[in-house]
């Protein structure tokens, strides 16, 4: 009815709208604010309700998981600067966290405890010998400035510039003639002829080869005595000396053998090659000399240099004649020797010692030259 009680015609425009259903699945991390502002917090299927574009309901059906964040420490040495899993740059000593997404999608929170070691740096002045094995293994063999790089104490660069100073290795070749023995430069002690070889630092403290071409001249001061006669070995210039006259040298008596006139002690001074020696003193007792030298003077062996055949011309009966090397040892012995005889010795200096029917004995030097 109207207000005044009569009919009121209406005529409505009606529409009529409808409710909507939707079903989402949803993952998300730690908890879930629904549509309508409800916080879910756990895994499920959950209903919510909100209007629609036509102002009616909404049901939504929500297929809802629940993922972690997760957590994780590290502890990390690096040198320099560290480039965190997020991409953060990080120079200093610290304790940092870092966040990254994690494999459900949520976060993956990182606490890392970080130590930036540091590169070190130093320089050095080396002198070394026709090459330098740096540290890192290289090899340098000129002079000059080089940079090398090995790792530090605490695993870092430890980055060495090498003021490097490369000295040579020299050699030199000498010939030297030494008496009895030779001394090299570093101190050791040859004996004996032939090529030798010897080190010793040079002016830049490298080595200094040497080459020696050595020769050793042997003096050999030993004496055979005959009787009142000294005879020294061949093949060097001599000098008889008076060891009782303060070596005084005796005049004329240069040759191999010495003969004492008089009873006293003697000795040599052998010279050969700029080198010289002096044997020791020999005793001698001379004893009836006058009539020995008489003696040996009316015996005589000719040709003296020979050729092996040699005569005899003696005053006495010769009973044995003994002969020798110069330097004393016993060849052969001649009983009742001819008046002349082959002796058949090699080119040399030979003593021959005789003696005669009534017992005296002589000594004469012979020299075979062929």
């Amino acid at each position: 009815p109207n207000n005044a009680g009569c009919d009121s015609i209406i005529i409505v425009d009606l529409t009529i709208n409808k409710t909507t259903e939707v079903l989402y699945t949803i993952t998300a991390c730690n908890s879930y604010t629904s549509p309508s502002g409800k916080i879910i917090e756990e895994s499920g299927i959950y209903y919510d309700t909100i209007p629609n574009n036509s102002g009616c309901d909404s049901l939504i059906s929500i297929d809802l998981t629940i993922s972690d964040f997760t957590s994780s420490s590290q502890t990390i040495d690096v040198c320099g600067s560290y480039t965190s899993p997020s991409g953060k740059l990080w120079e200093e000593t610290g304790i940092y966290t870092d966040t990254i997404p994690n494999y459900q999608g949520c976060d993956s929170i990182i606490s890392i405890d970080l130590t930036i070691n540091k590169a070190s740096v130093s320089s050095f002045e080396i002198s070394a010998c026709d090459s330098y094995i740096s540290p890192s293994k290289y090899a340098w063999e000129i002079s000059g400035i080089y940079t090398d790089t090995i790792p530090n104490a605490v695993g870092c660069d430890s980055i060495m510039t090498i003021d490097l100073t490369i000295n040579h290795s020299t050699s030199a070749d000498f010939v030297i003639i030494s008496c009895e023995e030779y001394i090299s430069p570093s101190g050791k002690i040859w004996e004996e002829s032939g090529v030798v070889y010897d080190t010793i630092p040079n002016a830049a403290g490298c080595d200094s080869l040497i080459t020696i071409d050595l020769t050793v001249n042997i003096i050999d001061n030993r004496l055979v005595v005959d009787s009142s006669t000294l005879i020294a070995y061949p093949g060097y210039i001599y000098q008889w000396l008076d060891c009782e006259n303060n070596y005084a040298p005796i005049e004329g008596e240069t040759g191999q053998s010495f003969t004492a006139l008089v009873s006293g002690s003697y000795s040599v001074e052998i010279m050969k090659n700029d080198c010289r020696d002096t044997s020791e003193c020999v005793a001698l007792t001379v004893v009836g000399i006058d009539e020995n030298n008489s003696i040996s003077d009316r015996i005589t062996i000719y040709p003296n240099p020979s050729n092996g055949m040699i005569n005899i011309d003696s005053e006495f009966h010769i009973l044995e004649l003994n002969i020798y090397n110069i330097d004393g040892s016993f060849i052969q012995t001649i009983s009742q020797p001819n008046a002349n005889l082959n002796l058949n010795l090699p080119n040399g200096s030979y003593l021959i010692k005789g003696k005669t029917e009534k017992g005296f004995e002589f000594t004469k030097k012979l020299l075979i030259s062929k």
